[in-house]
């Protein structure tokens, strides 16, 4: 069987989802650090670069969509007004058999990889809410000590007094 037209392009962008979300855990792993070590300071760059990383998987995988419907329509796959794209998994028993297995891997390794990616930011969103718990625990214990109404929530927002009404901050926006 020989190749069809665009395929070594497909197990490229496979293999550069695999290295984006190797990065990905990488930055992960060193933001729990940043968490567990109360280096605060760390945080907003290493968001700017997993922000960064997000977009280049996200741009990564519509690539990887467009190859795989122009690989499908190659190989005479293309779907029918109405149907779902094709997806890789699809192509795969249309593919030789080398090639089949390596994407096959290749997609496994993305697989694994984003499941430890969602376990990583699970972690790191509990230590974070574990942190706002505190802080908020903090707060109401100094607002009674000083017979004032708390001003920090630990859902994140935070209220400050003005002349005639309260202000409202959101830090998830």
């Amino acid at each position: 069987m020989s190749e069809p037209k665009g395929t070594p392009e497909l197990a490229a962008l496979v293999e550069a989802q695999v290295s984006i979300c190797d990065e990905m855990i990488a930055l992960s792993q060193r933001e729990q650090q940043a968490l567990t070590r109360y280096k605060p300071q760390h945080l907003p760059e290493l968001l700017a670069a997993q922000d960064a990383c997000a977009d280049r998987l996200a741009k990564t995988q519509e690539t990887l969509d467009a190859a795989v419907r122009a690989t499908a329509s190659s190989l005479g796959l293309a779907a029918y007004e109405g149907d779902p794209s094709p997806d890789i998994y699809g192509l795969l028993p249309h593919l030789p058999l080398d090639l089949r297995a390596r994407l096959s891997a290749l997609r496994g390794a993305v697989e694994q990889r984003a499941y430890t990616l969602a376990v990583l930011n699970a972690e790191n969103a509990l230590l974070v809410r574990a942190g706002l718990l505190q802080i908020d625990r903090t707060s109401a214990v100094l607002a009674s000590i000083l017979g004032e109404p708390r001003s920090y929530g630990a859902e994140g927002n935070v209220r400050v007094p003005g002349s005639d009404s309260t202000l409202l901050l959101n830090r998830q926006a």
